[in-house]
């Protein structure tokens, strides 16, 4: 088993905000007390928009799904386990009528909390990218694997993407949320299908 650990926090902005809205999810109806982190400055504002704007499934699936809860304080948890928690809850909600088929492959893998929310939380993301902005999605692919002296995750799908406003402003936020965990996006689309690597250095493992 692979062993990982991570800062035992969000330490930037755009990761505070997030876990901030999740918790104010979580929180008892009429509790504005668990939203404690302000919004991300100007410059990130494109991100605070797409998450304001984009995120209604993320935030409501937290009550459903305990691996897109941010973690109270340091503690452990399973990648894999939680990746594939992550990929039922969409196979659930969102694959299963439209007879989607979802593949995730970790090895076994244990993170600081922290970091396994922060991975399932960008991959919940980018599979609703797929699922929102591409047609005649038949299968989708996550991938997460160590490789030399880095962490790589690749999500690839089967659709025709198409592109639109929605799609731009969620690509941004999820980029800007990617850039602050020390991390790199690449993307490719084509009329076979679309993919997304998302790649950490070895020295944020």
């Amino acid at each position: 088993m692979l062993a990982c650990v991570f800062p035992s926090s969000p330490t930037t902005d755009g990761w505070r905000y997030v876990a901030s809205l999740a918790r104010h999810t979580l929180a008892d109806a009429g509790r504005r007390d668990f939203i404690r982190c302000a919004a991300p400055p100007v410059s990130s504002m494109v991100c605070v928009d797409s998450i304001d704007n984009d995120a209604a499934w993320l935030l409501g699936a937290v009550h459903d799904c305990p691996a897109l809860r941010p973690p109270n304080g340091p503690e452990l948890r399973s990648l894999d386990g939680d990746l594939e928690e992550v990929g039922a809850a969409i196979s659930k909600s969102e694959l299963s009528e439209r007879h989607i088929r979802l593949h995730v492959i970790c090895p076994p893998m244990t993170l600081d909390a922290w970091r396994s929310w922060q991975i399932c939380t960008i991959v919940a993301e980018l599979l609703l990218d797929a699922l929102r902005n591409s047609r005649d999605v038949g299968s989708i692919l996550v991938e997460f694997r160590a490789v030399a002296d880095e962490a790589q995750c690749v999500i690839v799908d089967d659709g025709v993407a198409f592109s639109s406003p929605v799609r731009r402003r969620s690509a941004a936020s999820v980029d800007a949320l990617v850039a602050e965990i020390g991390g790199r996006i690449a993307r490719r689309t084509g009329d076979s299908g679309s993919a997304v690597m998302i790649c950490v250095p070895g020295v944020g493992l």
